[in-house]
């Protein structure tokens, strides 16, 4: 029995030491994972955001599939941007926590914030961040929690992510289809020429200034870069008077009918005189003004002879 007794003891050793490490590292709990901005919070939750800041409060909702901002005024949003936001918002982590218990806010500009974000949920309650000044070192940005004293530190390049203004976060497509097709088309030019398309048994066919059937793929062209076009830049308050814009006098007016009781029109004034390439325009729907860039204008203006189908 003596001569078993070491290899006994090295195996109570052994069996010792493998209970240790188990005890120690494999039952240990597991260490906490980064502070994130905002608790238990999924991109696909957040139904709501309110971004106020010394612009002004912007609040964006989340519509089917898109968003739609109802402050400052009613405006399709920009559905990627504002997705970006809410994704930021269950994604960022804080750098580090700077104190518990701040003696003064305005050491690190929360007693007014920069910035205050306001994430409406699914479910659960609301929840409020207040974004105040950069650190010293411009790598992070000082925020604060609501119901919190302490104040933490925020990456620089999350809050560029939130900090946006009104321009961002509207949606820029020109909204002058919607999701119809047009049925028919008007275009009448400051020359004093007209060109008429119309769709018949789903052929399109030019009406004036002659009557023959019309190059699908020419008016197709046409209607996609109605479809996809772009606003420069809104003006939302614009001037009363028309002849500012040259709406008086326009480049063009639009008209598609887009069914038995639905009809858009498109205004193209002058050219802006103080940059180039672009027009003033405007849609009855809307009273905003827009600034267009001139290659829309551009493909607006075909030459007759390319609308015409060719010769079998």
């Amino acid at each position: 029995m003596k001569k078993y007794a070491g290899t006994i003891s090295l195996a109570v050793v052994l069996v010792a030491l493998a209970l240790y490490v188990y005890l120690t590292e494999f039952r240990r709990p597991p260490a906490p994972g980064p502070e994130k901005l905002l608790a238990h919070v999924e991109a696909s939750a957040v139904r709501q955001v309110m971004l106020r800041s010394g612009e002004g409060t912007i609040v964006g909702r989340r519509v089917g599939d898109g968003w739609r901002l109802s402050e400052p005024r009613d405006f399709s949003g920009d559905k990627s941007v504002w997705d970006g936001i809410a994704s930021t918002l269950a994604e960022a982590t804080l750098d580090s926590k700077v104190v518990d218990n701040p003696p003064d806010l305005s050491l690190y500009g929360l007693a007014n914030p920069r910035l205050v974000v306001m994430v409406g949920l699914e479910s659960g309650p609301e929840q409020t961040v207040e974004l105040g000044d950069d650190n010293p070192r411009q790598s992070g940005v000082y925020v604060r929690r609501q119901g919190e004293q302490a104040v933490w530190l925020l990456p620089s390049y999350r809050f560029s992510q939130l900090d946006r203004d009104l321009e961002q976060l509207r949606a820029h497509q020109l909204a002058l289809l919607g999701e119809g097709d047009p049925q028919r088309i008007t275009l009448h030019y400051g020359t004093g020429s007209v060109v008429e398309l119309t769709k018949v048994e789903n052929a399109w066919r030019l009406i004036t200034p002659e009557d023959a059937p019309a190059s699908a793929s020419a008016v197709g062209s046409l209607v996609n870069s109605l479809r996809f076009a772009q606003v420069t830049r809104f003006i939302d308050e614009p001037e009363d008077d028309p002849a500012v814009y040259g709406f008086d006098a326009p480049t063009m007016v639009l008209s598609l009918e887009l069914g038995p009781l639905s009809t858009r029109t498109l205004t193209i004034g002058k050219a802006v005189e103080d940059e180039e390439g672009l027009y003033y325009a405007r849609i009855d729907t809307d009273p905003a003004v827009v600034l267009l860039n001139d290659s829309l204008v551009r493909s607006l203006t075909p030459q007759i002879e390319s609308l015409r189908q060719a010769p079998p």
